[in-house]
């Protein structure tokens, strides 16, 4: 296993997060905003929605970052 120290590299570079759920027998993955502060991570979620009552039911989630990405804002005729 990686040190906690390259771990904190990894997720400083992270541009992209996903979250995986567990929704019944079906698996759910969500691209969450986040943020790290010493050792937690935090993901950006409303109060209510279908992530939170997914976590309710079950509270089993994994994650998955990218680092050597870049995120395109949409272009002018999408907005």
């Amino acid at each position: 296993m990686d040190s906690l120290e390259d771990q904190e590299r990894i997720i400083a570079r992270a541009r992209v997060c996903r979250i995986g759920l567990c929704l019944g027998q079906h698996p759910y993955v969500a691209p969450v905003n986040f943020g790290y502060e010493r050792g937690s991570l935090f993901f950006h979620s409303a109060r209510e929605g279908k992530k939170i009552r997914i976590l309710r039911e079950n509270p089993r989630v994994c994650f998955e970052m990218e680092g050597d990405v870049e995120v395109t804002p949409a272009p002018l005729s999408c907005r």
